[in-house]
């Protein structure tokens, strides 16, 4: 049986693809080099290209596959006169020493973006990230990815649904613990895109994973600014 839980009617208007508020026309990443995480491939290649297009100065991009395909597409979007630059880490960000060793090779972050599924990932990203954000004379951001399995309890999902929960409530640690230094974290749903991981989803929840690629770019608009407010 599956149960849908009030967090979906949180949002009085719900988007499927890109829309005014979130134009990367409007988004301005100028001089911030930003992390993303699982990179190589679906919403994290979406993520990747986004940010770029918004004119950011740098991307770290962590994944365990091959980056060929996003590199391009990150540099095909990049604006007139925007100098990009792009370091690739072939990275297991479910093995701590990997992401420390990947953290410390960044260097320089003001932005993170952990797109990862896996709630442990995202922790161990943060914690490796932390020291580099709150010594980063830019935004300090962190970017959650959850998603509508937050707001569901499913048959033979209960793992994948209770870690989206919890990185909710991750979330608000990181700003209850490092606001101080001046992190802000958010949470937030990149989209319902149909891709391979969400091919394997229940019958029940099919009708629900109707995004564009393109709805990642929220995310992009959200980095680029803590005064952005969401359109209706």
């Amino acid at each position: 049986m599956l149960t849908i839980g009030p967090g979906l009617a949180f949002t009085p208007t719900t988007r499927h693809d890109t829309y005014s508020a979130i134009d990367l026309d409007k988004a301005d990443l100028s001089g911030k080099v930003v992390l993303v995480t699982e990179a190589s491939k679906g919403v994290g290649k979406a993520l990747a290209v986004a940010v770029a297009q918004a004119g950011a100065l740098g991307l770290v991009l962590f994944a365990r596959s091959d980056f060929y395909s996003t590199n391009g597409a990150c540099f095909s979007t990049t604006q007139a006169g925007q100098s990009l630059n792009v370091l690739t880490l072939a990275v297991d960000i479910t093995n701590n020493q990997e992401v420390i060793a990947a953290a410390k090779r960044a260097g320089w972050l003001d932005v993170v973006i952990n797109n990862a599924a896996l709630f442990e990932a995202a922790y161990q990203v943060t914690r490796a990230v932390i020291p580099l954000l709150t010594k980063s004379k830019g935004d300090k951001t962190i970017l959650n990815s959850t998603s509508l399995a937050a707001a569901i309890v499913a048959p033979a999902m209960s793992s994948y649904c209770i870690s989206k929960l919890a990185v909710l409530r991750f979330t608000e640690f990181i700003n209850a613990e490092y606001g101080y230094k001046g992190v802000v974290a958010y949470s937030e749903q990149p989209g319902s895109i149909p891709i391979d991981m969400t091919s394997l989803a229940l019958d029940e929840i099919k009708h629900m994973i109707v995004d564009t690629m393109e709805i990642p770019e929220t995310v992009a608009t959200v980095a680029s600014g803590r005064n952005w407010k969401a359109g209706t």
